[in-house]
């Protein structure tokens, strides 16, 4: 049986069934959380209830509460069928207001219960140049009976797509709107829920979290760091900690191939992605199908130079030392041309398949195309020009994108590891990422927690972080796979019975295998007995357990 990956799911992350989207809200409701008595409302659901609530330094323009009972719900994350949700009673509020003097326009969503909620707010995050999701991140939450929020952050919902926000009428960055993606909003929609449910419920919330992936992994640090009492516990997957050097990392396959003068053909890539796995599956004594160890494969892709890879269509072609080299530098990551570091690469295993390649008639005759995210953020932060060619970046060009983006960081960059803020509020930070994300480096995870580490070795007593072996960009390479207790749910039991986290439970997709995911640095390492259960299995400083 082959492993596709050992699968953690964050609430709000996608679930391709409505089954398997209430059987993740069933466990929630069941997990051993010690949960406060229910609230039911002291105010109606009418806008005539938070007609009074206001902003500092901002305009509310309208305020509508829609009570929606037994309404059945249907869901399109964006990829994905659709969800169709059991019915739920919710008040559906929505707020928009605008930063006097910043001519922006921002919608907040509030979704609460409608007769009964359990105290806790969650706010739900976005993923690439989106502010947040599509509702199904706020359905999840009300089917754990907690209230949720998201807001749009003043742009509408596009994940790929800077044009309608990015430049302002001077065919310059509109830095209003980006600093409403970049932080200022998160902040804003938080102040609002609370002072929503508060005029809904009577109690102000008893809890409040931040629960997201990617650009919403990104979105929680952005509160710990530059908001630490917002929220009091936060869950970020896969965050997008250094939103510009990801960006670099993601144009780095295509400036490798243009320099090489070598698109390899998907197959070629796939199938040496294989190899490698096969090479350094075994590494933690499991031959599971995933490398659990990136960091100790050594495998060279030069070894497969001259093996044959059958193509289907495009017939049989053979891998060549300029394909290997490809690899080899995309896993490096991105270098300057006189070889010095600017960003982590992929790991060692993670899918090559991030930059679009499209072959037609033969394994000779391919082009690649730079992933739009990256795309969108050189035209329209770096170059201002939205007619700027992105196909033929030069390296001097790469590099000069590299000194140029520096100038956000002060804006979207999310690597400040002073979080003693945070700490001091009684703030809890979950941090997980895959270890074969293919478009974020897990690295730079890595990196973030050791530089917090450095500022406060006592970091683990309010944030951990876990890797997930064989796992893609905020799982979405397993859509109908819930881990058997949510991470938010561990994230609300340290912050609210004081359990930290010694390890986060995962399974496969199909159910068959468990295993614990541990606290960096600590790996899931094999004891003895059936490999296929988490049981097997303890936390260790490596993977080699003498007399096992």
């Amino acid at each position: 049986m082959r492993l596709d990956g050992l699968t953690l799911v964050a609430l709000g992350a996608i679930q391709s069934t409505a089954a398997a989207a209430v059987a993740l809200a069933s466990r929630n409701r069941d997990s051993g959380l010690q949960l406060r008595a229910s609230s039911a409302p002291t105010g109606n659901c009418s806008s005539s209830t938070f007609s009074s609530l206001t902003l500092p330094g901002s305009s509310i323009f309208s305020i509508t509460a829609i009570p929606r009972t037994n309404a059945s719900l249907v869901s399109q994350p964006p990829g994905y069928p659709p969800i169709a949700f059991p019915p739920l009673d919710l008040c559906n509020v929505t707020i928009i207001y605008g930063h006097d003097g910043w001519n922006d326009t921002i919608t907040v969503s509030v979704w609460m219960p409608l007769t009964e909620w359990n105290g806790r707010l969650v706010g739900a995050g976005g993923g690439a140049l989106s502010t947040r999701n599509g509702d199904f991140s706020l359905i999840i939450e009300l089917l754990s009976g907690r209230a949720a929020y998201a807001t749009d952050g003043g742009h509408v919902i596009d994940y790929d797509d800077a044009s309608s926000w990015a430049l302002g009428a001077d065919g310059k960055v509109n830095y209003h709107l980006l600093e409403d993606f970049a932080s200022v909003s998160l902040n804003d929609a938080t102040i609002l829920s609370k002072a929503v449910t508060k005029a809904y419920y009577g109690p102000k919330p008893f809890r409040t979290y931040w629960n997201g992936c990617s650009t919403g992994g990104r979105q929680g640090l952005m509160l710990a760091q530059k908001y630490p009492t917002a929220v009091d516990g936060v869950l970020a997957g896969a965050p997008v900690i250094n939103f510009l050097n990801v960006i670099l990392q993601l144009y780095w396959p295509t400036i490798v191939m243009h320099d090489l003068k070598t698109i390899p053909p998907p197959c070629v890539l796939d199938a040496i992605t294989n190899e490698t796995i096969k090479a350094c599956d075994s590494l933690d004594s499991v031959v599971d199908g995933i490398i659990a160890g990136p960091d100790q494969c050594k495998f060279n892709p030069q070894s497969l130079v001259g093996e044959k890879v059958d193509c289907g269509s495009l017939g049989e072609t053979t891998i060549t030392q300029a394909q290997a080299t490809v690899v080899q530098r995309i896993w490096q990551g991105p270098r300057s041309s006189n070889g010095s570091f600017i960003w982590y690469g992929l790991e060692p295993g993670a899918p090559l398949n991030n930059s679009p390649i499209s072959c037609v008639g033969s394994v000779d005759n391919c082009t690649v195309s730079t992933p739009t995210l990256a795309s969108e953020i050189v035209k329209y932060l770096i170059y201002e020009d939205p007619k700027f060619d992105v196909s033929m970046v030069s390296q001097a060009q790469f590099e000069s994108i590299a000194t140029i983006a520096q100038k956000y960081n002060d804006i979207i960059g999310t690597s400040n590891p002073d979080l003693s803020k945070f700490k001091a509020a009684g703030g809890k930070l979950i941090v997980w990422h895959g270890l074969a994300d293919p478009g974020i480096a897990t690295q730079g995870s890595e990196d973030y927690y050791q530089r917090v580490e450095r500022l406060d070795p006592n970091v683990q007593s309010f944030f951990r972080y876990f890797e997930a072996p064989g796992v893609n960009h905020c799982v979405a390479n397993n859509p109908g796979v819930a881990s058997t207790v949510s991470p938010l749910d561990a994230v609300i039991a340290w912050v609210e019975n004081g359990t930290a986290p010694e390890t986060l439970p995962a399974r496969s997709a199909d159910g068959s295998v468990s295993r614990p995911l541990c606290p960096y640095p600590l790996v899931a390492a094999y004891l003895g007995g059936d490999k296929s259960q988490a049981s097997s299995f303890a936390c260790r400083a490596n993977f080699t357990v003498p007399g096992a």
